[in-house]
């Protein structure tokens, strides 16, 4: 998830005031919101043209990305191993 809004001040008492009365509207100030398919891939270094076929639900795009790796991160690992 992300907060597309407040700080992190806000984001620590809505989170306290949420614990306390278990009510969800204390959230909604943060505007909270999930990342999306496209915000995902990128972050695990797809190309920005990637794209899944039309018959891919979004639950399916996020399990297939969630079995990704970053392949930079991957080979700059495997570099620092290997040399």
């Amino acid at each position: 998830m992300i907060q597309s809004s407040g700080s992190k001040d806000d984001l620590d008492e809505a989170f306290r005031l949420f614990s306390k009365s278990e009510d969800a509207a204390e959230l909604t100030l943060l505007k909270l919101r999930y990342f999306t398919p496209q915000e995902i891939s990128s972050l695990l270094g797809f190309p920005p043209g990637l794209s899944f076929p039309a018959t891919v639900t979004n639950k399916q795009r996020f399990k297939v990305l969630g079995n990704s790796l970053n392949v930079t991160v991957v080979s700059l690992l495997l570099f620092s191993i290997l040399t």
